[in-house]
């Protein structure tokens, strides 16, 4: 058996400023740009470095993903797929299931409601997650496909929120636009 964690990554704020664009090509806000390293860094420092990312092709998901991987010492790989733009729970869940059993720190990238379907479907918990949020999931197994293929058998060890890692401004976040 393994001990194997999940990172489940809400994209960072997205900036809403610019009507003319589609929501895919919805760029980062200035507190999103500020956000995402900052989680970041400590992801870094509680040793969640992920090995691998796989995230939603969204402009606002390649964004999060290359301000935040600014934190990280060593090149991680990164795969951006269409279909887990706005793709629902379950198939942002099943996207772990073809990451190598040799990785064992992993980060799902995506938007809500999906991150928040795929953590209530792995642990069971039922949490708000506003955008940066990412979710510390672990659990023993014997390869992805078995870590994955267990609703509710993972154990939620944290949530880091940006807000908590201080630097919020004034009055603290406002609830987003739920994607």
């Amino acid at each position: 058996m393994t001990v194997y964690r999940l990172i489940v990554l809400r994209h960072a704020k997205s900036d809403w400023g610019l009507p003319a664009l589609n929501d895919h090509s919805r760029p980062l806000s200035a507190r999103g740009v500020t956000d995402a390293p900052k989680v970041g860094a400590a992801l870094l420092a509680r040793g969640w470095a992920p090995q691998v990312v796989v995230a939603s092709d969204a402009r606002r998901t390649r964004d999060t993903w290359e301000f935040m991987s600014a934190a990280f010492t060593s090149p991680i790989g990164a795969y951006f797929e269409a279909a887990l733009y706005l793709g629902g729970g379950r198939r942002l869940v099943r996207a772990a299931k073809g990451i190598p059993d040799d990785v064992v720190c992993a980060m799902l990238l995506g938007h809500n409601p999906d991150c928040e379907e795929a953590v209530s479907y792995l642990c069971g918990a039922v949490e708000h997650l506003g955008t940066t949020n990412a979710v510390l999931l672990e659990t023993d197994a014997k390869s992805w496909d078995d870590a994955v293929g267990r609703p509710g058998g993972w154990e939620l060890v944290d949530i880091l929120r940006p807000k908590s890692l201080g630097g919020a401004p004034a009055g603290g976040y406002p609830r987003g636009h739920g994607r």
